[in-house]
């Protein structure tokens, strides 16, 4: 099967990447990853003879991560970007009514595609472990587990890579 990869153009500016591979004709799945991963982390499904033969799989990097964009202000990641980039992703492939798998932290994107993109573009949803909402992390976390995220995305590279080290 053939991979069509595609750098969609959210509506900052910001540079999604997205791959689609499989059955055009079949219903879309978009696979939205974790923390501090990319969407390789779905090879095996893209590669999976069966998945390819029956759905139209589309996956992309999150902003901040793989080979997305990754802008350095604060304001770069809300709620609202975070649809704008799905909705980047959906227009680019010429999506309709997708099924979104999110697995951790992907699967908080579902909140924000609900709020800000109307009607909800979603024909279903699947979650993978999902992660507390990033909005309300500060106030639910442990504050060591508060203490890991704060020196995981560091910019110092030395307290980056300790913590990497510590995980």
């Amino acid at each position: 099967m053939s991979v069509s990869v595609k750098e969609c153009v959210s509506s900052d500016g910001t540079r999604i990447y997205a791959s689609a591979t499989g059955n055009a004709q079949g219903q879309s799945i978009i696979f939205v990853h974790g923390f501090a991963l990319s969407g390789i982390v779905f090879d095996n499904l893209f590669e999976d003879e069966r998945m390819l033969q029956n759905f139209h799989l589309v996956r992309y990097d999150m902003r901040g991560y793989g080979r997305s964009g990754k802008p350095k202000e604060a304001s770069a990641y809300t709620s609202a970007l975070f649809a704008a980039d799905f909705a980047a992703v959906m227009k680019e492939f010429s999506l309709s009514k997708p099924v979104l798998v999110g697995w951790s932290a992907g699967a908080s994107i579902i909140a924000d595609i609900c709020t800000h993109i109307s009607p909800c573009p979603l024909s279903g949803v699947i979650t993978i472990s999902g992660a507390v909402c990033p909005a309300t992390a500060p106030k639910t976390f442990l504050p060591k587990l508060l203490g890991f995220f704060e020196a995981f995305m560091s910019h110092d590279a030395t307290t980056a890579l300790t913590a990497r080290d510590a995980s």
